[in-house]
C-alpha cells in the first residue's frame, strides 16, 4: 500500500487497527486471513476525513504505534532444523487507544452512542457474552 502523506497513513493505521475494522473481519470472513478484498471492501477513503479528526488519529496513531511495539513479545519457535524468532503485537494491550480510534472512526462515519459502544464492546459484551465476567447468558429474558 502507498499513500500521499504520512497523515494518511496514519490515518489508514489506525482505522486496521480498529474494533470496527476487526467487527468486519469477524462479519465478512473466515477470520485468519487478511487478503485484498478485505482492504478494499472496507469502505474507507482516508482522503475523505475531516482534518480535525485526522489530527486526532495523528496523536493516537503514534499512542498506538508505542504501547504496541512496548508490549510486544518476542517468541522462539524451534523445529527440528531450525528457529524462528517473531515479534509478536498484542493488540489487547492497546485497547485503550483503540477505543479512542473507534470513537474518532464514529465521528467520522456518523455512528450513533448505541452504535459505538457496539463496536467498543462487541468482543466483550456480544462474542464472548456474560460468561466472561461469570454471569450466564439468558436467551429465554434477550438478555
Amino acid at each position: 500500500m502507498s499513500f500521499s502523506s504520512k497523515q494518511n497513513s496514519t490515518t489508514v493505521f489506525c482505522t486496521y487497527n480498529s474494533s470496527l475494522f476487526r467487527w468486519f473481519l469477524d462479519v465478512t470472513t473466515d477470520g485468519s486471513h487478511l487478503n485484498k478484498w478485505e482492504i478494499e471492501g472496507f469502505q474507507f477513503d482516508p482522503e475523505s476525513m475531516e482534518n480535525d479528526l485526522k489530527e486526532q488519529l495523528m496523536k493516537f496513531g503514534a499512542e498506538l504505534r508505542t504501547k504496541l511495539l512496548d508490549t510486544s513479545q518476542v517468541r522462539v519457535m524451534k523445529y527440528k532444523h531450525d528457529t524462528l524468532t517473531v515479534q509478536c503485537i498484542l493488540p489487547k494491550n492497546g485497547k485503550d487507544v483503540i477505543d479512542q480510534i473507534d470513537t474518532v472512526l464514529a465521528q467520522h462515519y456518523g455512528f450513533t452512542e448505541e452504535e459505538l459502544d457496539f463496536i467498543i464492546n462487541y468482543d466483550i459484551k456480544y462474542r464472548m457474552g456474560k460468561t466472561l465476567f461469570g454471569e450466564e447468558d439468558n436467551e429465554e429474558e434477550g438478555i
